[in-house]
């Protein structure tokens, strides 16, 4: 799930959910979310043509 549809779920912007985790990560779990690397990013854009 990327945050663009969590944020959906949430009824918020991708932007402002970004902004929470980043400012209240001690309120997240450890495994709520990822940072993918270059490569990893390309191989899913490459993948699911709508991510890009």
């Amino acid at each position: 799930m990327l945050d663009a549809d969590l944020a959906a779920v949430y009824g918020v912007s991708t932007k402002r959910l970004n902004e929470q985790v980043k400012r209240n990560r001690h309120r997240f779990p450890a495994d709520f979310m990822l940072r993918l690397t270059a490569e990893e990013k390309a191989e899913v854009v490459a993948k699911c043509d709508h991510l890009q």
